[in-house]
């Protein structure tokens, strides 16, 4: 059996806090960006169209992630 582990949350201030599901999200990106535009570099393709590319897939994504979680988790 896998153990549920939560991890909290980190308070700034007021209602605004640090998320850690939110940090991984945002390294996640950052990192895969970040190989991708290597990646693109050792092939010979132009960093701008990789960053054309990575902002199509990204904003998208977190579009229909939000329609997704409010159409079927929480109808």
């Amino acid at each position: 059996m896998i153990p549920y582990i939560e991890i909290p949350s980190f308070p700034l201030f007021g209602p605004l806090a640090i998320q850690p599901f939110g940090v991984l999200v945002a390294s996640s990106i950052l990192i895969g960006s970040w190989f991708a535009q290597r990646r693109a570099f050792q092939e010979g393709v132009d960093i701008e169209e990789i960053r054309t590319a990575l902002a199509w897939a990204v904003v998208p994504g977190f579009i229909g992630a939000h329609w997704v979680a409010i159409l079927f988790y929480h109808p």
